[in-house]
């Protein structure tokens, strides 16, 4: 058991295939976390059976129905319901090794001013049996104690390993106290507080270990074709994130190569998204980009994608539709 009290939000919505494999990895563990929190958003299928008859007479899981709010909601619901000192988002259909949470435990042993623990995750695809695991891609360019979120950040985001989940670290409760959660019911409803995360949180530890399996399945949001509600509500999200990240520019080391390696996420991201998934870009884009890059102080380190977007823009747009020709076979100007 840890020394600590650690709650494990899972937010489920019909998962019967799935949940399982994750709660086995979770009650798997070495060093046992001290409860489950089980929200089943509103399951249309056999999830809140399943899991009432595996679980329910297990003290160390609780399970609340809900109608479907979303996984936002269900986040908040399990976040509010949670009563341990440190909480750990999990996705109902991933799973995480069986030293989570002995990791954890040495880290916060170490130095209980500990706030954040945050590990590398490896996403897999199960396919004809078989569990292929893909390139690892959020490991930390070094193992060890950050002084503060915002260290940690800079380290990930100018090694271009940052990701807004909110499944791959544990943080300490009392750090949402400096800021106000919200998880908003749209695509990538997650960045906002992943950002806050980062920002009021002080003492952290890295570890560059795998200790997070992301499962890709078919029709997963993130395997989906977008459409023009998710790609404009995903520019929001970035927006919102900027907006956060924006006043503590200057706690950082490297402020500008911060600024210009976040905004060049986000700005990449959308054009990507509208051009592929043929959708038109968020309104004012160009204006609010080069207004975000003044603000910023970002200058011409941000190059032709965040001084002149527009250009950008027209020569990514003339790029895909000349591929796609040469894709269906008919080559031709556009």
């Amino acid at each position: 058991m840890l020394d600590l009290k650690v709650s494990v939000i899972v937010a489920a919505y019909n998962v019967e295939n799935y949940i399982v494999e994750t709660m086995e990895s979770l009650l798997g563990q070495t060093v046992q976390p001290s409860e489950i929190v089980i929200v089943n958003d509103g399951s249309t299928d056999g999830t809140l059976e399943l899991i009432n008859s595996k679980y329910g007479d297990d003290s160390r899981i609780r399970i609340i129905t809900q109608e479907n709010m979303g996984v936002g909601g269900a986040r908040v619901t399990g976040f509010n319901a949670a009563t341990g000192d440190y909480l750990f988002f999990c996705d109902p259909d991933d799973v995480v090794s069986l030293d989570l949470f002995a990791g954890f435990n040495k880290a916060v042993s170490e130095n209980s001013d500990l706030e954040l623990y945050y590990f590398s995750k490896r996403s897999f695809v199960d396919s004809s049996g078989e569990r292929n695991y893909l390139r690892r891609d959020t490991a930390p360019s070094r193992e060890g104690w950050f002084s503060q979120g915002v260290e940690l950040f800079e380290d990930l985001i100018l090694s271009n390993k940052y990701k807004a989940t909110t499944w791959q670290y544990i943080f300490k409760k009392t750090v949402t106290e400096r800021f106000d959660v919200t998880f908003k019911g749209r695509a990538h409803e997650d960045q906002l507080f992943s950002m806050n995360i980062y920002l009021h949180s002080k003492l952290c530890y890295a570890t560059q270990a795998d200790r997070y399996f992301q499962r890709v399945r078919q029709g997963s949001l993130t395997n989906s074709v977008k459409d023009e509600h998710h790609v404009l509500t995903s520019y929001d999200a970035y927006r919102d994130t900027l907006a956060a990240l924006k006043p503590h520019l200057h706690l950082f080391n490297r402020k500008r190569q911060v600024a210009t390696a976040y905004m060049r996420r986000g700005v990449t991201w959308t054009i990507k998204g509208c051009i592929r998934n043929r959708v038109r870009l968020p309104h004012r884009f160009f204006t609010l980009t080069r207004k975000d890059s003044r603000e910023c102080g970002v200058g011409c380190e941000g190059g032709l994608l965040l001084v002149l977007p527009e250009w950008h823009f027209l020569a990514k747009k003339v790029s895909f539709e000349l591929k796609s020709r040469l894709r269906r076979g008919r080559p031709g100007a556009v």
